[in-house]
């Protein structure tokens, strides 16, 4: 198969067979590179986030959310919840992220006990897009909006 305007055929990249993940829910879950390549383990993501107010948006992951702030310096904050990082740079003049729609989602947080952490969310000061939910991709989840307009998803994977 050849793949227009790049001149690579598809065989170029088929290194190895592959065998279908296995199904979960009826889902199917990828657990290895699909590539034959060696990859370096990636050990935390860390979102990086435009905020128009860097004080009010540290205290929103501060207080409604639970993060920890690790360290600031001028114009920027790097907070944390277990492995789930974020760094907030003051941009007051960017394009909000409620200007963005669908773009504004950021991230999609893989969580232990979906229902203790929305039970704990619902007694703050959250806004909720999506209430928690069972989905048909094997998923329990629930989707937040912060003040500054990003939304966040948070879910776990159904038994």
């Amino acid at each position: 198969m050849q793949w227009p305007s790049r001149g690579i055929t598809r065989s170029a990249f088929a290194t190895r067979p592959r065998s279908p993940a296995p199904l979960v829910c009826g889902v199917r879950r990828h657990s290895q590179p699909t590539s034959g390549f060696n990859l370096s383990k990636l050990s935390k993501t860390r979102f990086v986030l435009a905020v128009p107010k860097l004080k009010n948006s540290v205290e929103f992951y501060r207080d409604e959310l639970g993060m920890e702030v690790e360290f600031e310096v001028p114009g920027w904050s790097f907070l944390s919840r277990d492995s789930f990082a974020v760094m907030l740079g003051e941009c007051p003049d960017a394009v909000s992220a409620r200007e963005t729609g669908d773009h504004s989602y950021f991230a999609y947080v893989t969580v232990e006990s979906i229902d203790d952490l929305y039970a704990e969310l619902s007694g703050r000061r959250i806004d909720f897009f999506k209430p928690l939910a069972d989905e048909p991709w094997g998923m329990r989840e629930f989707g937040l909006r912060t003040p500054d307009g990003h939304r966040i998803m948070f879910g776990q994977e159904l038994d």
